[in-house]
């Protein structure tokens, strides 16, 4: 009787680490959705900037083409300056991603690393003891 209570008992013990493992993931990946949620509104905003600086650029050339200057506008001062917005820009976008490709990669290690953790408590949990006979 007390070694069905204890097979009973370390049945538990393992769904409960089940339990406990698919529980940390949905927790870890709630979190991740969080932060990329987050880092795509930041990407949004960053896009926007962007679209932006292409706006300005193409504005400054489009002067230079009105007055007739089609041959050195990549000397202009302010052509230059609406290159180095758009360079940035683009550069923040870049950011971005590779943030969300980060937190990815975080959440997969994470997740891995739950899942070892718990795989090993529960093979733990289901090694027979030997002090005690299974069949009484």
């Amino acid at each position: 009787m007390n070694a069905v209570m204890n097979m009973i008992l370390e049945m538990l013990r393992m769904l409960w680490y089940y339990v406990l493992q698919y529980g940390y993931v949905a927790l870890y990946w709630l979190l991740k959705l969080l932060k990329v949620q987050t880092r795509n509104w930041n990407r949004s905003a960053s896009r926007k900037q962007l679209e932006k600086s292409f706006s300005g650029l193409g504005a400054e050339i489009y002067a230079l083409y009105k007055q007739g200057e089609e041959k050195d506008w990549p000397n202009v001062p302010m052509v230059q300056q609406q290159l180095r917005q758009v360079e940035e820009a683009e550069s923040r976008v870049f950011q971005v991603d590779n943030l969300i490709e980060a937190i990815q990669k975080n959440f997969e290690q994470k997740k891995e690393a739950v899942a070892a953790k718990y795989t090993a408590k529960r093979a733990e949990t289901a090694k027979p003891s030997e002090d005690e006979p299974l069949d009484e």
